[in-house]
């Protein structure tokens, strides 16, 4: 799956605007009005000189085709970029070779940006040491990097260093940085911090707070936090017992929760299952209704 790169402006990193900064000015106006043939013609002279900008906006352009440019033409100027230390350029050609499943070129170019902290580079680092992707699996750097990343508030990587430090057994913090990640509004934490919060793992023991972020990874679209909270409701955990929600979150986790599905139905009426299911034709709506709560 091929990444949407964005044109990047020049950025001025002395006291005098030099007649190259102002030259790819030009081309980046001249790309935001259409003329993309004219910024090729601005970008080329600069980037035959070395131009990290100029490389890395050629790059863009090729991977969308644009003025006679093709996208087996965007490696080339990306390399060009990213030998020379641009940070965008070697995301680019890592996404790029993740596309190509070429996961120890990934590795190097990540590496590479994760270095001057970027923080998605360092998730990514973490990931391929994590599962093996470019060879033998690395535990403990992959948690070195997803920790920076983690740290810079990158709610990918605190759910990744979260679920470490549960697999390393520590729960603790492995539920703190679960509950980071689930409050940047990631489902898969909110559904794990739901898990420890409801086992009382790492946490105390809170049934009702373990109920509502179920629900919140619900909304999300999370199967698992479906059929989990769609068990709560019938059961009564944590809050009131609903046989009618139940069965309205059972509904919307489809396969995930047949069988709490077809357990609810033993017990329930016609007339209540075909209410269940209007329901669940609203409970993904903004804001909750609070009968499915």
């Amino acid at each position: 799956m091929h990444r949407f790169y964005l044109l990047l402006a020049a950025l001025v990193l002395v006291p005098v605007i030099g007649q190259a900064q102002i030259r790819a000015q030009d081309g980046l106006a001249m790309a935001d009005a259409g003329d993309f043939d004219g910024a090729v013609a601005v970008w080329r002279p600069l980037a035959d000189k070395g131009d990290v900008l100029a490389l890395f906006n050629l790059g863009v352009l090729a991977m969308q085709g644009q003025a006679g440019l093709t996208p087996a033409q965007a490696e080339g100027f990306f390399t060009k970029a990213a030998q020379d230390g641009h940070g965008p350029a070697q995301m680019a050609l890592a996404d790029l070779a993740v596309d190509q499943q070429d996961w120890k070129t990934a590795q190097e170019w990540y590496l590479a940006a994760a270095i001057t902290g970027n923080a998605r580079a360092q998730f990514m680092t973490g990931r391929i040491l994590d599962d093996g992707l470019a060879g033998s699996a690395d535990p403990a750097q992959a948690a070195d990097w997803y920790e920076r990343a983690a740290l810079q508030n990158f709610a990918p990587a605190q759910l990744a260093f979260g679920r470490l430090a549960l697999d390393n057994g520590d729960m603790n913090q492995g539920a703190v940085w679960l509950e980071r990640a689930a409050l940047a509004g990631m489902p898969e934490a909110q559904f794990d911090l739901a898990a420890l919060l409801a086992g009382g793992l790492g946490l105390a023991q809170d049934l009702s707070a373990a109920r509502a972020w179920y629900l919140r990874a619900a909304q999300s679209g999370n199967r698992n936090a479906m059929r989990n909270l769609a068990l709560m409701q019938a059961r009564g955990d944590g809050g009131a017992q609903s046989y009618l929600a139940a069965l309205a979150w059972a509904m919307l986790a489809n396969d995930a929760a047949t069988d709490v599905a077809e357990a609810l139905k033993e017990v329930m009426s016609p007339e209540a299952q075909a209410q269940a299911s209007a329901l669940a034709k609203t409970c993904l709506d903004m804001p909750v209704p609070p009968i499915c709560e």
